[in-house]
């Protein structure tokens, strides 16, 4: 078969055409991140080469414990300051059952339990707090007592944090994340309120005040015991 030069040149350029085709993929460079920030892709690396990451973004000097391992992803989808990062660093630190506690110029990254029994994570208000990291804060209680409050507060915590009432001071100490710590306080402040009781005294003219008081103490035990809740006193004088 003989193909002329005129139809040649036309299969030339249908070939060109296809081969340009808009679905082929065209490499592109990759696009600079805006000054000072950082872009975090990790897929199941070592929790230390994050680490490692983490430490050369922020400038930050981590002492890690012997027994953090494990691996870890992490995927941002738009660039990030230093501060931002190493929030989602404890966030990450959290979700693998690690913390980090900080020891004067350094930071020590050790597994949660070991973390609660570090006497470095106080919450004195010297310095703010990551909602993440890992802190202890004594709690006084004034009005209320502290034993109360702790079947009403251990279920609004993770099964790896701390809490203990102190009889003597009344008073709780809680051993958990900052941002629940927060979020405890503030359950706390609003139970701790001075009870609404008062003493009213009535005169009676006609009735009998001892026997009024003996039928008026039964009827608010049975009222209280529906209700459950504490039953008003009744005193004749």
């Amino acid at each position: 078969m003989i193909i002329r030069p005129a139809l040649l040149a036309v299969l030339i350029l249908v070939a060109a055409a296809a081969l340009a085709q808009p679905g082929d993929k065209v490499a592109r460079a990759p696009t600079a991140n805006p000054p000072g920030t950082h872009t975090l892709n990790l897929k199941d690396a070592d929790i230390q080469v994050l680490i490692a990451t983490v430490s050369e973004i922020t400038g930050k000097n981590f002492i890690i414990g012997p027994n953090v391992q494990g691996k870890v992803t992490v995927v941002s989808a738009a660039p990030m300051k230093p501060d931002e990062i190493y929030d989602t660093f404890l966030s990450v630190l959290r979700v693998n059952g690690y913390a980090a506690i900080p020891a004067g110029s350094m930071i020590k990254i050790v597994p949660e339990a070991t973390a609660q029994q570090d006497g470095s994570g106080g919450l004195d208000g010297g310095r703010a707090h990551e909602s993440d990291e890992l802190v202890t804060q004594i709690v006084p209680v004034r009005h209320v007592s502290a034993s109360e409050l702790v079947p009403i507060l251990r279920p609004l915590m993770p099964q790896g944090a701390q809490l203990i009432a102190h009889p003597g001071s009344n008073s709780l100490v809680i051993s958990d994340r900052a941002g629940n710590v927060q979020r405890l306080t503030s359950i706390i402040a609003r139970i701790d309120t001075v009870s609404d009781n008062s003493v009213e005294m009535i005169p009676l003219q006609h009735a009998n005040a001892a026997e009024l008081a003996r039928t008026l103490t039964q009827l608010a035990e049975v009222k209280g015991a529906e209700l459950q809740a504490d039953a008003p006193k009744v005193f004749a004088d």
